[in-house]
């Protein structure tokens, strides 16, 4: 792992500014390999939490993606909210490639944040996508904001 300053209350931040005082491109890169590092690691060393925090950071930079190694965490890792962080860096770096692609699969996710990124930015012409989107929109079960997200899309969609 690299070996990163960090005032051990808010690495996220301490990582973030050490990006924003120029250390920008072979930090995004050992950042990455780092991610990958961590998702392949045995289920009993991962720290998720780092996981997580490192793939916060590479959402924030988007013009660095895409990102495989979030592809990797989000399809490969059991821990459920390393998908939501996954997912918003996949979509902050190839917005267009995960309309097409993982969005429609974020709509049946455990994690009610991902449903919701999922509503917000699947691509409708991907088979499947307005079905889900009206279940979703219609189920008085599902979570209150993915209900929004969901019937929110569908009236944009309409009104063309």
């Amino acid at each position: 792992m690299m070996n990163v300053e960090t005032d051990g209350n808010a690495p996220a931040d301490s990582l973030l500014g050490q990006l924003q005082r120029g250390r920008g491109a072979g930090f995004l890169r050992a950042l990455r390999e780092d991610v990958s590092a961590l998702r392949e690691g045995s289920a009993e060393w991962r720290d998720y939490y780092l996981m997580c925090d490192m793939l916060e950071i590479l959402a924030r930079f988007p013009e660095a993606g895409p990102y495989p190694e979030a592809e990797a965490v989000f399809e490969a890792v059991e821990y459920a909210y390393a998908r939501i962080y996954a997912a918003d860096a996949l979509d902050a770096g190839d917005h267009d490639r995960f309309a097409y692609g993982l969005a429609l699969e974020c709509l049946w996710d455990c994690e009610s944040r991902v449903r919701e990124m999922g509503c917000d930015s699947v691509d409708l012409i991907v088979p499947g996508a307005w079905a889900r989107l009206h279940e979703l929109a219609r189920n008085p079960h599902e979570d209150e904001n993915v209900r929004d997200a969901a019937k929110e899309r569908i009236a944009d969609a309409e009104r063309g």
